[in-house]
C-alpha cells in the first residue's frame, strides 16, 4: 500500500483489494492474479482449529469462514482427523445441498458444519444442536457476523454456545476484529 501510495496509484479498489488478499493469507490461502489458489505449507490458524475443536469434545461444531478455500479445506481436515462427517455450504451450493447439509447436522449425522458467513448466516435454521462456533476468518461486514452468530443462538438452543475467534497475532486479523468492534 505504502508504495502504491507513493506511485500515486493508491485507490479504494487497491486498498480492498490488498485488504482482501490479507485476510486470504491469515486463513493459509491466496489466489494470484490469474485465479491460481496457492497453499501454505503449515497453518498456524488451522492447527489452532483442531485444538480447539479438541478442547470442545465430542460435540457439533459450527465453523464460519469468509473464504470457500477455506471451507473445503476444513471440512476435509475435520473429517480426516476427527472420524466425523463435516457438511459444507457456500454461496456456490445449490438449494437441495444445501437443505440436506443443514438437516443431516440438524439430526446429528455431522459433527461439522463448515460455512461462509455471507452464504449460510441468515436464514438457516437447525445449527442450535451445536454447542461450539468458530469464526475461523471474518470479513469487514458486521451483518455478517452478527447473523452467523445468531445461527447457534435461536429457539431450541439446549445448551451455552462457546464462540471461538481465530484470531493470527500481527495479521489483518486484528484490524477485522477493532473493526467489528467499532461497528458493534
Amino acid at each position: 500500500l505504502a508504495d502504491a501510495q507513493r506511485q500515486g496509484t493508491l485507490t479504494v479498489q487497491n486498498v480492498l483489494t490488498e485488504s482482501l488478499r490479507l485476510l486470504q493469507i491469515a486463513g493459509g490461502f491466496v489466489p494470484d492474479d490469474l485465479g491460481q489458489m496457492y497453499t501454505f505449507p503449515e497453518n498456524a490458524k488451522a492447527e489452532a482449529l483442531l485444538e480447539a475443536v479438541e478442547e470442545a469434545g465430542n460435540v457439533q461444531v459450527v465453523v464460519w469462514c469468509a473464504f470457500r478455500p477455506e471451507v473445503a479445506y476444513l471440512a476435509a481436515l475435520l473429517e480426516k482427523t476427527f472420524e466425523r462427517k463435516a457438511v459444507v455450504l457456500t454461496g456456490q451450493t445449490p438449494g437441495a445441498a444445501r437443505a440436506q447439509a443443514i438437516e443431516a447436522f440438524k439430526r446429528g449425522d455431522a459433527g461439522f458444519f463448515v460455512a461462509t458467513a455471507a452464504a449460510g448466516g441468515t436464514g438457516i435454521n437447525g445449527l442450535q444442536v451445536a454447542s461450539t462456533e468458530v469464526f475461523f476468518s471474518r470479513n469487514f461486514k458486521l451483518g455478517d457476523y452478527l447473523q452467523a452468530q445468531d445461527r447457534c443462538h435461536r429457539p431450541g438452543t439446549k445448551s451455552t454456545v462457546s464462540i471461538v475467534k481465530m484470531l493470527a497475532e500481527n495479521t489483518v486479523d486484528l484490524k477485522v476484529e477493532e473493526s467489528l468492534e467499532k461497528k458493534a
